[in-house]
């Protein structure tokens, strides 16, 4: 019981913080159009920033946030040195770890 309200309270919590970064931002997006963007290969974080307003580190933080632990350790592994995850190193071709 103590394990279920605990695990009820950290998702309110997590909800409350999403609304509260978007909301300051005006944005209409839900949390689930968030992390099929961030899914998508084909969509950069700058596309993401760009639809949403959320930055690259809000995007992870959601991620890491919303996903169960080996979820969002397979999603990290997955963009992290991903040239089309960053717009700039795809135009440049910069490896992503220079883009900062």
């Amino acid at each position: 019981m103590r394990d279920r309200l605990a695990a009820a309270t950290v998702q309110m919590l997590v909800a409350n913080l999403f609304m509260q970064t978007v909301m300051t931002k005006n944005i209409p997006v839900t949390k689930d159009e968030v992390i099929e963007l961030a899914w998508a290969d084909e969509v950069s974080f700058d596309a993401i920033k760009r639809q949403t307003g959320l930055a690259e580190a809000d995007v992870i933080k959601l991620m890491r946030r919303s996903l169960k632990p080996s979820s969002f350790r397979l999603w990290r592994a997955r963009v992290s040195g991903r040239k089309s995850k960053h717009d700039k190193a795809v135009k440049t071709g910069i490896t992503p770890s220079a883009v900062q």
